[in-house]
């Protein structure tokens, strides 16, 4: 007789428990990945003809499995879905791929490339994978591999802030953080003593005060003056203040358009 709360069966995805004689599966990133792919939510409603656009906010379990190393694991569920015609759409299936082929972990991105002639079955999902993918790159989302950490009286403390928070959301997180002087070495020490390969460091303060092959934006909330941005060098960028045109002088940065 099997006790209350054990595991009567599995699959690959789920896993079925029993608790007080209810039986209950528990669902796996796996298969919200499937949901995912299958029709663009990895959440358990689908609605008939209803195509919404594909987006970072319903690919959570996605970002976990890039996280956790998975990469090449996706990709095979990604090709698996295409070739056996499971996916209601194959926008997210060009979506994911499209998020793998970005992936800084070299094996995550052959396998996407690779995978591209036999997930893009005609031109059009060729061109709608290169559109995703410029998409991604030019809205400089996610990569799972983004760090946020804020000043916090002297050092540097995690931030639980993500893209998803309202600005209110994200404000109410901020605000628990005791503030403290700007010291724009400590990212860079941090990702040293870390071993993180670090693109870009985008710095936001309203207190500068001082300042590898990484470039490293200074946005100044408050335009007090910058006295750290060397213009001789093309990796440092100072900003004054911040509106939407900062995000495309960031992003030129990043890409060394500028």
């Amino acid at each position: 007789m099997e006790p209350s709360g054990s595991t009567i069966s599995s699959s690959s995805n789920h896993t079925l428990h029993s608790t007080g004689g209810v039986c209950q599966w528990k669902v796996s990133d796996k298969a919200k990945l499937c949901r995912f792919l299958c029709y663009g939510s990895e959440g358990d409603v689908y609605t008939a003809r209803e195509e919404g656009r594909v987006s970072m906010e319903h690919a959570g379990a996605l970002l976990s499995m890039l996280q956790e190393g998975r990469g090449a694991e996706v990709v095979e569920e990604i090709k698996r879905l295409s070739q056996e015609g499971r996916a209601v759409t194959l926008d997210p299936s060009l979506f994911a791929l499209a998020l793998c082929s970005q992936q800084s972990e070299l094996k995550t991105r052959q396998a996407a490339f690779k995978a591209l002639k036999e997930v893009c079955r005609d031109p059009a999902h060729l061109l709608s994978f290169i559109q995703q993918k410029k998409e991604l790159r030019e809205g400089m989302k996610t990569e799972a591999d983004t760090h946020v950490l804020a000043y916090s009286e002297g050092v540097l403390v995690p931030c639980s802030i993500s893209a998803d928070m309202t600005l209110a959301q994200a404000t109410f997180e901020l605000v628990k953080i005791p503030g403290g002087s700007t010291d724009c070495t400590l990212p860079i020490s941090w990702a040293t003593e870390s071993g993180k390969a670090v693109d870009v460091f985008i710095i936001l303060t309203n207190n500068p005060q001082s300042g590898a092959n990484s470039k490293l934006v200074m946005c100044g909330l408050t335009s007090i003056g910058h006295a750290i941005a060397d213009t001789e060098d093309r990796g440092l960028v100072s900003i004054c203040g911040f509106d939407h045109g900062a995000f495309s002088v960031i992003r030129n940065l990043a890409q060394e358009l500028i």
